[in-house]
């Protein structure tokens, strides 16, 4: 019988524990999300947010039914990662083109820094002077027609 209530509060404790981690987490990475203009979204899970709307074999007909009911605009949160999913080719072709350097940063990780190297390749660097002759010779060499019928 005494298994129980240890059981309970060690439990107890490391939910405290991770409760604690995830607010100082919160508090030192400088933005509030509740300032944030943010658009319309479901319901969040604690801790997970909305990945549980996502599970499955096709995630993308869910985001489909989601855009339905939030519009072209919705909020998710996929664990602690706040993200804004654009649904219409509209707004994405306005998003990438008329507001495409305030969207280019990546968030930095340490995943992503030792895979590419300092964060200096086209998918992870920041947006800036490498950034934009990144961009250029991407465009004028590599996704180029002739580039593309080579394949």
């Amino acid at each position: 019988m005494e298994f129980v209530p240890s059981f309970l509060a060690i439990f107890l404790s490391f939910l405290l524990f991770v409760f604690t981690l995830l607010k100082i987490g919160r508090k030192s990475s400088g933005i509030n999300v509740k300032t944030l203009n943010l658009p319309l979204g479901p319901l969040k899970l604690p801790l997970i947010g909305n990945l549980h709307l996502l599970s499955g074999d096709l995630p993308y007909r869910r985001l489909k039914e989601l855009a339905k009911t939030y519009g072209p605009f919705m909020h998710l949160q996929l664990g602690d990662i706040t993200t804004v999913v654009v649904s219409s080719p509209e707004y994405a072709e306005q998003v990438f083109k008329t507001h495409g350097a305030i969207f280019a940063a990546r968030p930095y990780t340490l995943a992503s820094d030792i895979l590419f190297y300092d964060l200096s390749g086209v998918v992870s660097v920041c947006y800036g002077p490498y950034w934009r002759q990144l961009h250029k010779t991407c465009v004028l060499e590599l996704l180029t027609a002739k580039k593309g019928q080579s394949f």
